[in-house]
């Protein structure tokens, strides 16, 4: 599975350093984000699609094959700690604590 995602190198020429900026497409939202109470679902493609998706030479028209919201089958969706969103999160961005689940899990409506 792979979420379509944007990502960018940004030079700060005051300091010299290089920071990486990303953001995960999001299309609208599914039996399973419409629980979770967010009106979008991210955007993803299916293994079988990655290359056709990644090609350089694909129109957009033909990419919005891959915006509509995900079906919800095998997915769950649960609340994780808010501290995950902050700039500066104390924990390590690989600690496992950041995405546990804090709530309940929901499944899809099917």
């Amino acid at each position: 599975m792979y979420l379509a995602g944007l990502y960018q190198e940004i030079f700060d020429p005051d300091t010299g350093e290089v920071t990486l900026a990303f953001a995960i497409k999001t299309t609208a939202y599914s039996n399973i984000t419409i629980q979770a109470q967010h009106h979008r679902s991210p955007v993803i493609t299916p293994d079988a699609y990655i290359f056709q998706y990644l090609d350089p030479k694909a129109h957009a028209q033909h990419l919005t094959a891959f915006y509509p919201p995900p079906s919800a089958e095998g997915f769950q969706a649960y609340q994780v700690d808010p501290i995950i969103a902050k700039r500066n999160c104390p924990l390590p961005k690989d600690d496992p604590k950041l995405i546990a689940p804090i709530g309940d899990i929901l499944s899809p409506i099917l």
